[in-house]
Parts: C-alpha cells; sequence; structure tokens
C-alpha cells in the first residue's frame, strides 16, 4: 500500500479508497471466480503472548545459540533466481553475490503513467512501482508490476522490454515465476497468470477485493491471501481452487481489510499476517488453522520462517519473534511507528524498517537492539542484506547501502519519487523500482 500525496494527508486507507472508485478495464481468460464469504469464520486456539510489551530477556539467551541452533536443524539451500518476493517459501532469501559499495544506473526503464479521480475533485497519477512490488529475476529476465495497470518483461542486461501484461487497475503484488508462468495479484481483484515467454494470460482467479499479497508455490500449489480475508490455495495449472480458509477482516472499506501479507510456506504449514491483528499458522494441504498468535494490529508485513522461530512485522509499531511450531510469542521490539516492511535475517540478526524513518539491526535470539540508522523518511522497503551490506529504499525517494555490521552509510542514490518497493539483489546488482515511473538497475561502475 502506498502514501497519497494529497493535500490533506490521508490515512492509507484513505490512500486505497480513492483508487478503489475507479472502473476497471476488462481482461481476458478464464476466469475462476472466488464467491463472497458467507459461513462464519471458525473458532481458533490463541498463542499465548508474554505478559510484557518489553523483550523477556530471562526466558531467551543473550546469545545468537538459539537461532543458529535451529538453523542447523532446517538446513537452507538458496535458491538460483529469485523467482518471487523474498527469494523462497521462507521469505528468507536475501540475495547472492559480491556487492560494490560503488555503483551506478545501469539502466532504467520507464513506466506508463494511469490516472484515477479523486472524491475530493482531479485526477491522481499512478506511475512507477508499489508496495510490495519487488521484481522476480529469472535466468536473465526482470518481471515486474507497476502501478500503471501494467505487468512487464524485460532483459536483465539491457533493460528492454519482451513484452507486457495489462491488468484491470495496479499491480503492487510481487510476482512469482513458476514452471514457465507469472502469476501475480493485482488491486482489480485478480490473481493473473501469465506466460513467462509470451505475456500471454492463462487464467485469472477472481475475488471480491484486490490482491496485494504475493503468491507463493511449494508443492504444486499456489498460495496467496487476498483482501476479503482469506487464505487461497490454487492449482498453479488452471486457477482452479483446492480449499479456501477465511481467517479475519472487514467489509465495505476498501483497502487494508484482509490479508495483505505475503504467506511464507515451510514443510507442512503456511503462515501470514491479517488485518484482524494476527499471525496464522496454517495446515497447507487442508487449509486448517493450527494456531494464531496476536500482533495486536494489522499485520501487512510477511512472516520470514528461520529454524524453529517466525519474525514479523505489525502496525501496531511492533517486531515479533514468534515460536514456529507454537506460535508463543517470544520477544518484541518496539518502534516508533508502524511497521510494513517484511524482517530480513542474515547471521544471527534481523533487519527491518520502519515508518518512523529507522532502519533496525536486532539481535535475532533476543530481540536486543544492535543498531538504529535514521533516514528521511518512513520505510515500508524491505531490505536485502547481501555481502555484509543492507540494501533498501524509502519515502524519501533514495536507494541506500549500509554497512549491516554498524549501520554506517556505504552508498545511495535519489531517485525522483518515494521508494517503497523491495530490492533484489544478484550477483552484483540491484534492481528496484520506484514511484518517480522507472524501474532501474544499478551495478559497479565500470
Amino acid at each position: 500500500m502506498d502514501r497519497s500525496p494529497d493535500d490533506a494527508a490521508p490515512t492509507r486507507r484513505d490512500f486505497l479508497a480513492r483508487a478503489a472508485g475507479v472502473s476497471l478495464v476488462a481482461a481476458v481468460g478464464i476466469d475462476c471466480k472466488d464467491p463472497p464469504r458467507t459461513a462464519a469464520p471458525p473458532r481458533i486456539p490463541d498463542a499465548r503472548p508474554s505478559a510484557s510489551m518489553a523483550v523477556d530477556a530471562a526466558r531467551i539467551p543473550t546469545t545468537d545459540a538459539v537461532a543458529t541452533a535451529a538453523v542447523a536443524a532446517d538446513p537452507y539451500h538458496p535458491p538460483r533466481w529469485v523467482t518471487l518476493f523474498r527469494g523462497d517459501g521462507a521469505r528468507r532469501f536475501n540475495g547472492r553475490g559480491d556487492l560494490s559499495t560503488d555503483l551506478e544506473v545501469k539502466w532504467r526503464f520507464k513506466t506508463e503513467r494511469y490516472y484515477t479521480a479523486l472524491r475530493r475533485g482531479g485526477r491522481y497519477r499512478w506511475t512507477g512501482t508499489g508496495w510490495t512490488g519487488q521484481a522476480a529475476v529469472v535466468d536473465g529476465l526482470v518481471i515486474f508490476g507497476s502501478l500503471d495497470r501494467f505487468l512487464y518483461c524485460v532483459d536483465a542486461r539491457t533493460g528492454k522490454k519482451r513484452w507486457r501484461a495489462m491488468g484491470g487497475r495496479m499491480w503492487k503484488s510481487s510476482p512469482c515465476v513458476y514452471k514457465g508462468r507469472v502469476y501475480c495479484g493485482n488491486v482489480d481483484g485478480r490473481l493473473h497468470c501469465i506466460d513467462l515467454k509470451t505475456g500471454m494470460r492463462h487464467w485469472r482467479y477472481r475475488t471480491e477485493r484486490p490482491i496485494d499479497s504475493s503468491p507463493v508455490v511449494v508443492g504444486d500449489r499456489l498460495y496467496v491471501g487476498t483482501e476479503t480475508g482469506h487464505m487461497v490455495c490454487l492449482d498453479p495449472r488452471t486457477g482452479h481452487r483446492i480449499w479456501r480458509t477465511y481467517l479475519g477482516g472487514k467489509e465495505g472499506e476498501p483497502g487494508g481489510s484482509g490479508c495483505e501479507s505475503s504467506p511464507a510456506v515451510v514443510g507442512d504449514r503456511i503462515y501470514i499476517g491479517c488485518w484482524d491483528g494476527y499471525l496464522y499458522c496454517l495446515d497447507r494441504h487442508q487449509g486448517k488453522v493450527v494456531w494464531r498468535a496476536r500482533t495486536y494490529h494489522d499485520t501487512d508485513s510477511s512472516p520470514v520462517v528461520v529454524g524453529d522461530r517466525i519474525f514479523v512485522g505489525s502496525e501496531s509499531s511492533h517486531v515479533f519473534c514468534f515460536d514456529r511450531q507454537t506460535g508463543a510469542e517470544l520477544w518484541r521490539f518496539k518502534t516508533g511507528k508502524g511497521v510494513w516492511a517484511t524482517p530480513a535475517w542474515a547471521g544471527g540478526r534481523v533487519y527491518i524498517g520502519s515508518d518512523d524513518r529507522i532502519m533496525y539491526c536486532l539481535e535475532a535470539a533476543t530481540g536486543k537492539l544492535i543498531w538504529a540508522r535514521p533516514v528521511g523518511d518512513g520505510i515500508w522497503s524491505t531490505a536485502a542484506v547481501v555481502d555484509g551490506k543492507v540494501v533498501f529504499g524509502s519515502f524519501d525517494g533514495w536507494v541506500r547501502m549500509l554497512c549491516a555490521d554498524t549501520g554506517r552509510l556505504l552508498w545511495k542514490h535519489r531517485t525522483g519519487g518515494p521508494v517503497v518497493s523491495s530490492p533484489v539483489v544478484l550477483d552484483g546488482f540491484v534492481y528496484i523500482g520506484s514511484r518517480d515511473g522507472y524501474f532501474y538497475k544499478f551495478g559497479p561502475k565500470a
């Protein structure tokens, strides 16, 4: 979700409410409709939170021993390509390769403009990439959705367009690439399946609300959250629904009222945040809720699974760590404002930005603050931590690189608009979009 520059500084929900009043452009393809919810939500066991808002240091070791042991018990194999938001089902892949501190723009791709009517008159211009807005980088191709209603595929080396596919409204979900197809949600309330080579649509699955959640495919099953408050499992070949579970949300008000978090899938479990202030754990085969843990506010941040721990942010102005098996809260860290970014785990540390304009580095085992780096505006971009460097964007228009150990500024580049999308760092290059209407590739100076 993106903030509006409207003069009255409306809330984030006002921002999406303006967008929701625009008529759709019809799209082609098979429509697999998701009917409105009719059944009441199930009764769900709550995981027990800690009694205090402070980190309970007595219950948690003061070293990285717990996190290290968890990783050893659950070996991690990094993917070759970035095929979905945060790279894998656990949402924990940061990137790969040596990263120079002296980067330049290798190319930038210009997106189109899309206008919607404002309730108080006038028009609002949509361009560039929004939240979550991370690209997929696969076999020499870069695939990303734009707020101009187009999903783009460009050549990773040259930045030249291969194809573009049109949706009904803005693309804010991050694409997922699987077996030659691209899956991505749109504000038009549809999950679209696009051919990776041609850009032609195979099918679309229709819900009644926007889809900001980024899909993941595991075991030949596709999982995605919707703003109807549902967690949905689909057949990625046909788009037909296998199961659907209602978690929580609010009818009526557009935007921010369901599941905008992107699900993490590890083993037989799915983890996803929701508008109702809970992190949910479901059985991925049947969609049955196993447990839920309180986050106390809308949770658009996506959970990251590392061994037996889950890390997630919340609009309650907290970063949480939960036990993956039981949902028990292990620690929480308080920020100055809400957290929309997804945590990045690297080397026993958690890196996460907040709307309070600060990038935080926390000890993963305890939640203890290691360093905090203020920037010029809120941080909704999810950091990529590669080669001892932390790369992210912020609402002030800058893409920054910090030292992962100290938070010291190593490099920055100013774009012409807010940077709320998340970067991809792969083989020494940084791919990221901005609200200035451009998608950028940065690389080492020649």
